[in-house]
């Protein structure tokens, strides 16, 4: 069956790809082991980032054209060509090649698969997961088949294993997070945020993961690796500052209810477009990314740390 072949290739591809670019933002220098490996006496040598990006570009493009626009059914939640094209957007931008990368981005938009859903709050909750606007997303499953996910428990003081606040690894909002969103932000109330009341005071919590869990760190949460804001966003960054990358940005803030302009605001194109993707992706494992990409994790984490007296230079970060 070969478009059974071609899709499973096309999967494999695509996973490793994802897998490599997380190793290769993560760690810089990793190996490169693209042959099957039979037994243990195999030399291991790390390559620079920018071969472990060139090669996922390879792979990317091939699974891409081996891979269909959509499944139905049992099906839903497999890698798409959409999701081998917008990885590729991203692997190109963190190469810094904005032009290939603008290109595998536009090709996500003209597909016309993908919407962004009318209201923030709708992208969040188990009834709402692999919507219009989802690209790619991990797919979990309660039940007590190790297939569940743990957002449940660790973001929110719901759930029996501790939760925020109560022991296990809080993931508490920091005030710095809190403060770059106002009061015509939906993304804050509406679907990013929440708060209740932890052992006597009113403690913040990531509503984005809250469920009711089957069982401790067993919850139906998928996590969302791409959606179609993010598209639009890197296209923004690919395209650089522009009529058309300013569009891209409003149409983004404008379904959370912010109607000023973008380019109203103060900062350069690449500080506002920063602050935005902050405010869209907060708890969506894309800031430190972001950050290095960007080129300006040295100067966000020093002042980050400096409230805890701890201090940061360049050979403390993988850049």
């Amino acid at each position: 069956n070969t478009e059974l072949s071609d899709r499973i290739q096309g999967e494999a591809l695509f996973i490793r790809s994802l897998f490599y670019y997380n190793l290769a933002v993560i760690f810089g220098n990793i190996p490169l082991q693209l042959d099957e490996v039979s037994g243990p006496d195999i030399e291991i040598n790390q390559v620079s980032a920018s071969t472990i990006y060139a090669q996922i570009a390879e792979d990317l493009e091939l699974a891409e054209s081996l891979l269909p626009t959509s499944y139905s059914g049992a099906d839903v939640g497999r890698a798409t060509s959409g999701a081998a094209a917008t990885l590729l957007g991203l692997v190109e931008l963190t190469a810094g090649n904005n032009t290939e990368a603008a290109a595998a981005l536009r090709r996500v938009v003209d597909s016309e698969e993908y919407d962004l859903v009318d209201n923030y709050a709708d992208l969040w909750g188990i009834s709402n997961e692999n919507n219009v606007e989802s690209i790619f997303e991990i797919q979990y499953k309660a039940g007590g088949t190790g297939t569940g996910s743990s957002y449940t428990e660790f973001y929110t003081p719901f759930g029996t294993s501790g939760g925020v606040g109560g022991g296990n690894a809080p993931q508490l909002i920091t005030d710095d997070v809190l403060s770059i969103y106002d009061n015509t932000d939906d993304r804050f109330w509406g679907g990013t945020f929440d708060s209740t009341l932890v052992d006597d005071s009113y403690t913040y919590y990531v509503k984005k993961y809250e469920s009711t869990p089957f069982d401790n760190f067993d919850a139906d949460n998928n996590f969302v690796v791409f959606r179609y804001a993010d598209v639009l966003l890197m296209l923004a960054e690919a395209i650089g500052a522009s009529p058309e990358a300013y569009a891209l940005i409003n149409e983004v803030r404008e379904r959370s209810g912010i109607t000023t302009p973008v380019e109203n605001e103060t900062g350069t194109f690449e500080e506002k477009l920063l602050l935005e993707r902050r405010r869209e992706f907060a708890v969506e494992a894309k800031r430190w990314p972001d950050l290095l990409r960007f080129d300006v994790a040295e100067e966000v984490m020093a002042a980050h740390l400096q409230e805890l007296g701890e201090s940061v230079t360049e050979s403390d970060i993988r850049l």
